[in-house]
This record gives structure tokens, C-alpha cells and sequence, in this order.
């Protein structure tokens, strides 16, 4: 049977009705519900309702905040991932120059011909020197590299600030003559993260059969290298 157009209407207009009866019963059953309880447990049930609304609001203007940052990198929904890194790891042959062949996009990293240079300081730390071109001119940034637990040597921490935690470098496998393959990842609230990864080597350019090696290992790992770019390493300077 096809009902008229006025028939449709009244039937809409009574489900709205309903739907409306039904949120108010709930609200007033929720407020008869706080209003037995003392008056302590009222204040909790308040607190609690607040707290959760500031929570939310924070999280929204972080999230806000954090927007423009994120919109450039590599990020996905979730916690960040615990690829396998290098066994054994050697830190003394690992240090010297290194150079970026590949990365994932990275906000301090907008420069071409970039190196980082890693060196043992005396108080065990290790001291980074990364460097890149930009406007024809080699800029320096200096940081501080350290391995949290001694068990696992290949997960560094780095930090290029005395106000910023160390972020995490990760050498997933590394020969320590040609080639390094290393990852990084921020977590964001607990609610994304946020991706880096690097294949760097002792030259400036880097064989395919070392590339085709990198790129598989980053994929079997399930990280997503679809914005992964070569770096210019052409400088003369």
C-alpha cells in the first residue's frame, strides 16, 4: 500500500516525537538517578562529567595545534610500530659521517646534500652534528645521542634541545661500511603517530642492490614508504 504525502509526514513528525520523548526520559531518569545520591557523591559524579569535557576540549586544540605540524610528515592511526632492529649493535663502528640517500618527509629536514656526523664525547654521550644546504649555504645543527638501556643498543635516543625529550633512532640493520636503514616514530596522545625513516650511507650515492635491500626491509616491516623522496646530494659544498 503507498501511503499519502500527508500520512508520511504525521509518521516522520511522530518518530521525531518519539525520539524526543525518549532523550528526555533519559535525562530526567539520569537526573533522578544523581539526585539520591549524598551530596559528596554528586560532586564526583560532577567532577568526573567536567573532567571528561576538559579532556576532550584539550585533546581537540592539541590536535588542532598540532595540525599544521602533521600535515607534512608520515602519520597513521594507532600506536607506532616495534620493527626488529640491528643485533649486536657495534656504536664505535658505527660513528662517523653518514649520508641521507632516502627519507621520509621530516619538518627539520627541508634541505638537500644532508649528512649527520655521529662522535663519542667523553662523558659517553654521543655527540650529532647533522648539516644540510639550503640557499647555497651549509647549515649546522648540533644534538646528543644516547642509548637508554645497554640491552638493547640499536634503539639510540636523540635530542637536539635541552627542553625536548629524545625521540627515538632506531638502527634496523646497518653493515656499518655502506649502509644504514633507521627509523623513528613520535606517538601523538595515543591516538596516531607519526613516521620517520632514513637510509643513509657512507657515500654519497648508494648501488641498487642496496636500495632494492633498504626498501624491502622498510616494507616487510610494514612501514609505509609510498612518501619516501631521494635527497640531492650533488653539493659541492
Amino acid at each position: 500500500m503507498v501511503s499519502s504525502e500527508g500520512e508520511e509526514d504525521s509518521a516522520e513528525e511522530f518518530e521525531t516525537n518519539a525520539v524526543s520523548r525518549r532523550s528526555a526520559l533519559r535525562g530526567s531518569v539520569c537526573r533522578r538517578c544523581v539526585s539520591k545520591l549524598s551530596p559528596n557523591k554528586q560532586r564526583d559524579v560532577l567532577q568526573k562529567k567536567v573532567a571528561l569535557r576538559i579532556g576532550k576540549m584539550f585533546t581537540s586544540s592539541v590536535l588542532l595545534l598540532l595540525l599544521p605540524l602533521i600535515s607534512a610528515q608520515t602519520y597513521h592511526w594507532g600506536p607506532c610500530r616495534n620493527p626488529k632492529v640491528q643485533p649486536n649493535f657495534d656504536l664505535h663502528r658505527y660513528l662517523g659521517r653518514w649520508y641521507e640517500i632516502e627519507k621520509l618527509p621530516a619538518f627539520f629536514e627541508r634541505g638537500k646534500c644532508i649528512q649527520a656526523n655521529y662522535a663519542l664525547r667523553r662523558d659517553g654521550t654521543i655527540q650529532v652534528l647533522n648539516s644540510q644546504v639550503r640557499k647555497d649555504k651549509r647549515e649546522y645543527k648540533e644534538g646528543t645521542a644516547i642509548i637508554p638501556d645497554s640491552r638493547d643498543p640499536a634503539k639510540l635516543g636523540v635530542s637536539f634541545s635541552y627542553f625536548t625529550p629524545y625521540s627515538p633512532y632506531w638502527v634496523l640493520t646497518t653493515d656499518y661500511d655502506n649502509i644504514s636503514i633507521v627509523y623513528s616514530c613520535t606517538d601523538i596522545l595515543h591516538i596516531f603517530h607519526v613516521d620517520y625513516a632514513w637510509i643513509l650511507a657512507r657515500t654519497p650515492y648508494l648501488g641498487a642492490e642496496m636500495m632494492n635491500f633498504a626498501v624491502k626491509l622498510l616494507m616487510d616491516e610494514k612501514i609505509d614508504i609510498t612518501r619516501m623522496t631521494p635527497i640531492d646530494q650533488s653539493c659541492m659544498i
